[in-house]
């Protein structure tokens, strides 16, 4: 059973993101961090889900009007690539301390994320969402879900998995609906 929050992002982005929209998506953590690697592991989960057989070790992958980023721990390092691309909409998709059980799900604003997603980046994304929507006039949204643990270890833990499975999922039935 979902909860109230987890339905709210769903329903939000589906008002916010259309098939037709020029998209970024970017996944944004460390995968030797456990969790905070799900930015990263959603991005790969898509790029397989769209045929892309190298998935594993690729950062970039358009489909489109759907520009899909694995940056790992340095986001920063595509703002040019993500400006060239003319986005309609970034959607950053990041562990992030909601304070929450494990896998809570919710769409927080740029104003909200100071202070609130693992810190492992070099940036923060608030700064970046910031930069991206005075350059590109992007509407920034930030997709954060509660890790269980960002202990050095490969993998998701179990609740993070099942959030992984259920965003990609989601996301691939909006941004994707000709591939189903």
């Amino acid at each position: 059973m979902e909860n109230k929050r987890d339905i709210d992002w769903l329903q939000t982005l589906r008002q916010e993101i259309t098939p037709r929209s020029r998209i970024v998506l970017c996944g944004v953590g460390n995968e030797l961090r456990s969790d905070d690697g799900i930015g990263p592991a959603i991005i790969r989960l898509l790029m397989k889900w769209q045929g892309y057989s190298s998935a594993e070790n690729a950062t970039l992958l358009e489909c489109g009007n759907v520009l899909l980023i694995n940056s790992g721990e340095n986001p920063e390092n595509f703002l040019s690539i993500i400006e060239k691309f003319q986005p309609a909409s970034v959607i950053f998709l990041d562990a992030t301390n909601l304070n929450s059980p494990p896998g809570t799900i919710a769409l927080v604003s740029p104003r909200e994320i100071d202070g609130s997603t693992i810190s492992t980046h070099r940036f923060p994304l608030s700064f970046l969402a910031n930069y991206l929507q005075k350059v590109s006039g992007a509407k920034v949204l930030f997709l954060g879900i509660q890790p269980l643990s960002c202990q050095l270890r490969e993998g998701l833990s179990p609740p993070l998995s099942k959030a992984c499975q259920e965003i990609a999922s989601n996301l691939q039935k909006i941004l994707f609906p000709e591939s189903l």
